[in-house]
Parts: C-alpha cells; structure tokens; sequence
C-alpha cells in the first residue's frame, strides 16, 4: 500500500485534519513527512521533509519519538 492511501485509509482523521488546514491541496514532501511522523513516529533527517513534518507536528498537536 503506498503512504497516501495507508494514511487516508489507516489514519483518517489525522490526514484529514492536516489535508483541511491546508486548503485541501498537499504535496508529496508533505505526504512523506506525515507517514515519518503518525506511521513510523521517527523524525525525518531530510531538511525539507523536516520542515513539513514540524508543521504537522504543529498543526496535528503530536511529537515524534
């Protein structure tokens, strides 16, 4: 199963609680970063992918491991 169905299907309410607050348009980076943080619970170590999660980070009220 690729990241964004595992998140849309497995993590509804969280990926659709970012998906709102971002203007329903989201980016691939930023897909990547939510599965890093809501399925692997693991901060990533590229710098982009970083930003994107510390903003989920923010706006989902949750902290890696």
């Amino acid at each position: 199963m690729d990241k964004y169905k595992e998140l849309k299907t497995k993590h509804r309410n969280l990926f659709n609680k970012y998906y709102r607050v971002m203007n329903y348009q989201i980016m691939d980076v930023e897909i990547d970063a939510l599965y890093d943080l809501i399925i692997l619970g693991v901060k990533s170590k590229d710098s982009l992918t970083r930003k994107h999660q510390l903003n989920a980070e923010r706006i989902l009220g949750l902290h890696c491991h």
